[in-house]
């Protein structure tokens, strides 16, 4: 088993209010004995720009991840679905040509806690979901595995028919694309071995999948959308 340990993400918010103006008026009663008595009009405070408040989570959209297996949809209830130990295949979808999914599996439940806890996902260089942190697959048609290490992540895109790291692509309209993914073995990767092992000769109970993907690569740092499954292995 390869545990891993990452870094937290910094996170902010800023928040500006405007000042208030304040008007005043004094007046006496002509032939009272009383003194003057002073009016005061206080506008309120108005916020002038407001963005998101410090202790507001994160937005967060879900990448729709199906599971199949033996030709059935799998159920994912509340983040968490049951496999046998045979192959499956992952079905994520991609907004349009030219984007990804990140993808990162592991038997530490780390990454899974944070998702779901609405923390922010590490992605610095070096961590998990790192830019450069995506592993090498052959081209141009991958290996039915998933690699499991705790310094790197798949990363499923299409670009086009002979550019990509799908086994099948389906289209649900002409823009969305669903990448398909054939799981036959997982492939552990750590500092000085690398094994691959079938699944059906696989003794993990429960492997960890988090994905991710940007929702606007425009922006410098862009909000991640993503989805986390506990896949609990039937014995």
């Amino acid at each position: 088993m390869i545990g891993s340990s990452f870094p937290q993400v910094w996170r902010s918010a800023v928040l500006v209010v405007a000042g208030s103006s304040m008007l005043a008026a004094c007046a006496a009663t002509p032939g009272s004995a009383d003194p003057p008595v002073a009016t005061v009009t206080v506008a309120p405070l108005v916020a002038a720009h407001a963005e998101r408040p410090v202790d507001e989570p994160r937005r967060r959209t879900t990448v729709r991840v199906s599971l199949e297996q033996a030709g059935k949809a799998v159920p994912i209830v509340d983040h968490r679905a049951r496999l046998t130990r045979d192959p499956f295949v992952i079905e994520v979808p991609l907004d349009r040509v030219g984007t990804g999914v990140h993808v990162s599996v592991s038997p530490n439940r780390k990454l899974f806690d944070i998702a779901n806890t609405g923390g922010d996902l590490p992605t610095e260089d070096g961590a998990a979901f790192g830019l450069g942190s995506s592993f090498a697959e052959k081209a141009p048609v991958p290996d039915p595995d998933l690699t499991i290490s705790p310094e790197g992540s798949h990363y499923w895109y299409y670009d086009n028919e002979s550019d990509n790291r799908c086994h099948e692509v389906r289209r649900e309209d002409s823009a969305v694309i669903f990448c398909r993914r054939q799981v036959d073995s997982l492939f552990w990767v750590g500092e000085n071995f690398r094994v691959q092992q079938p699944i059906t000769e696989s003794r993990e109970p429960v492997l960890y999948l988090v994905f991710m993907k940007r929702t606007d690569e425009r922006k410098v740092r862009p909000e991640p959308a993503w989805e986390w499954i506990e896949v609990q292995f039937e014995s």
